[in-house]
């Protein structure tokens, strides 16, 4: 296995070496490099996600301050807990291989740097150490509450491995010491769980005028039941369309076809641990929450659909591993190595590694985003003092990142290097990246002569759509394809006295 990993590295770091963050990874290094730690928890909180990811992100600045930074710390992490799992996991080395290089390790956690990769290893640390749960549940349950902090669908692995600790003592499986000890272990390691969940909450609370807080009536993604049902699918045949914006696409056509082989892929899921009741209670648990989550939470994309994959993971892991107590002689089953019994798990592993393929070959050849061409291209000197206008500003805003440059965004109003959240709603398209909108496309032009007329500067337009003008310079090719940019240039010795702008 250590050529596994040694060749997991070296395809991994020359993945993250090649790859271009979009405007995701590239707003949580803005939040961490423009803010203060209290600052960092407040802006999170606005996103709706908990600060600790950002805040590692603010360390890992004072070592590296340049964005491959964040991506190489991703790859330490996503690198850890691949190690834990060649060394620690109780499938084949087929299956091994497999996960090394599946789409979502390999690809969406890893070559992606987000809170993702190190979710990934705090889970799989925890699996590393559960069958030694009876010594470790005070570490296995620090885990899972620094998870929840990392990233918040992680409460769901937090919930779901306090549910199967409890029961274990309740179904009298534990291998831990009986009496009162294990139960005060059990109850420290439950108390740890809970208030890391609590403080996970606390932080990911979208306050008032976030776009993400249910008060604002702004819902990113309708969804519906049968819909939430398909991101099983999605999840263990993440097979994307071959072409360029490939990314969160699937080969098969969103319908009802989706949703039936999805119900026949969870319950064949179900079976494989059919033998384990108290594994198949927590991939239950595991599943039933997630699908909650995308239905009446948000539906999100691979990304969040992953954690379907890896509760399947987890659970097998688990199950290989252990420990059954019979009823009447009070003996244990050997630890078994998941084997050619489980063709189903092992046929989702291997159907995730061929996932990877058409991702990486686009990926690898062209950009992920444009934003960091376009930002080499306006580094240039001729552009230093020319006032630079973005919309749409959240698809504009890594190319304010790269540059360190404040953009004047007409959605907020005002001049940032962040983009403006809070209390913006009203403002903000929430479907459809792209404005198709003519007025709103004069508006936009009207607002730059303006702004060139007042400021007796030249502007420059980067809108990730175009307008009736002639762009000066285009950026099209971009997997991300909102974040496709186009260059306009307002000269300030234009006539301006006969324009009156709205927003």
């Amino acid at each position: 296995m250590t050529v596994v990993f040694v060749a997991f590295m070296a395809l991994e770091g020359f993945s993250v070496l090649n790859h271009e963050p979009w405007r995701d990874e590239m707003a949580v290094w803005m939040v961490a490099k423009y803010n203060s730690p209290g600052g960092i928890v407040s802006e999170a909180g606005v996103q709706g996600q908990p600060a600790l990811w950002y805040l590692m992100v603010k360390g890992v600045q004072q070592v590296i301050p340049h964005p491959l930074g964040m991506g190489l710390a991703n790859l330490m992490a996503i690198g850890l807990a691949v190690l834990l799992m060649l060394k620690y996991s109780p499938f084949t080395r087929a299956v091994k291989v497999f996960l090394c290089f599946s789409y979502f390790i390999f690809y969406e956690y890893g070559t992606i740097a987000r809170n993702y990769g190190i979710s990934v290893l705090v889970v799989f640390a925890v699996c590393a150490l559960y069958p030694r749960r009876d010594k470790y549940a005070a570490v296995i349950a620090l885990l899972l509450a620094v998870g929840c902090s990392i990233q918040v669908m992680n409460i769901v692995f937090a919930v779901c491995f306090g549910f199967l600790l409890v029961a274990e003592r309740l179904f009298k499986r534990a291998p831990g010491p009986g009496g009162r000890g294990g139960d005060l272990h059990l109850i420290v390691a439950v108390l740890i769980i809970g208030a890391g969940i609590l403080l996970a909450l606390s932080q990911a609370a979208p306050p008032e005028g976030s776009p993400w807080a249910a008060s604002s009536g702004a819902k990113w993604v309708f969804q519906t039941p049968i819909g939430a049902l398909k991101s099983v699918w999605l999840s263990f045949v993440p097979f994307a369309s071959p072409k360029l914006d490939f990314w969160n696409t699937n080969i098969l056509p969103d319908g009802r076809l989706m949703a039936v082989l999805s119900f026949a892929l969870l319950a064949l899921s179900c079976l494989s641990l059919w033998r384990k009741p108290l594994i198949e209670m927590y991939y239950l648990c595991g599943v039933v929450s997630l699908l909650i989550f995308f239905y009446r939470i948000y539906h999100g994309f691979n990304r969040h659909h992953g954690y379907l994959f890896l509760m399947l993971v987890i659970s097998h892991w688990i199950f290989g591993g252990f420990r059954d107590q019979e009823s009447e002689l009070g003996q244990h089953v050997k630890h078994e190595v998941v084997g050619p019994r489980l063709n189903g798990f092992t046929l989702v592993c291997f159907l995730n590694f061929l996932a990877v393929f058409v991702p990486l070959y686009f990926d690898w050849r062209y950009p992920f985003s444009a934003s960091r061409d376009v930002a080499q291209y306006l580094g240039k000197e001729e552009f230093q003092d020319a006032i630079l206008l973005g919309d749409v500003d959240y698809c504009v805003a890594p190319v304010a990142g790269w540059l360190d440059r404040e953009i004047y965004y007409p959605m907020s109003g005002g001049f940032s290097k962040e983009v403006i959240w809070k209390g913006t709603t009203e403002r903000r398209t929430l479907h459809g990246n792209i404005p198709s909108d003519k007025t709103y496309k004069k508006r936009i032009w009207a607002t730059a002569q303006k702004l060139a007329k007042e400021k007796g500067k030249d502007v420059v337009l980067i809108l990730n759509y175009q307008i009736d003008e002639k762009p000066f310079k285009e950026f099209p090719l971009s997997i991300v394809a909102d974040e496709r940019y186009y260059l306009y240039r307002v000269s300030s010795d234009r006539d301006l006295s006969r324009l009156t702008v709205g927003h």
